[in-house]
């Protein structure tokens, strides 16, 4: 099984992240740019767990909305995986399909 396409939307510093996923790929920025918040994201996706609110983009520092549609954004992360086995398609249950 192997992970080609992650899509991450309102997660820390990421509003919006549409990232192809080769062989060998590698995340390189600088400083604060959004290479650990990709890295978190997939944990989350993953294993689980609570988001802290400072945590979804576009919550100011009292929970207060700063997008200009005045709605709460919603953290989402997708990943596309191929070559999935028998196996790993049994693993996945209902998410394994297609």
């Amino acid at each position: 099984m192997k992970i080609t396409h992650i899509t991450i939307r309102n997660y820390r510093c990421l509003k919006l992240v549409d990232l192809p996923i080769d062989d060998y790929t590698a995340l390189v920025g600088a400083n604060g740019s959004g290479k650990s918040s990709v890295l978190y994201a997939l944990n989350w996706f993953f294993n689980g767990g609570q988001i802290d609110p400072l945590d979804v983009h576009g919550y100011g520092p009292n929970g207060e909305t700063v997008p200009d549609n005045g709605e709460k954004p919603v953290v989402e992360v997708s990943v596309t995986f191929s070559e999935l086995t028998a196996r790993d398609r049994l693993r996945l249950g209902q998410y394994g399909r297609g």
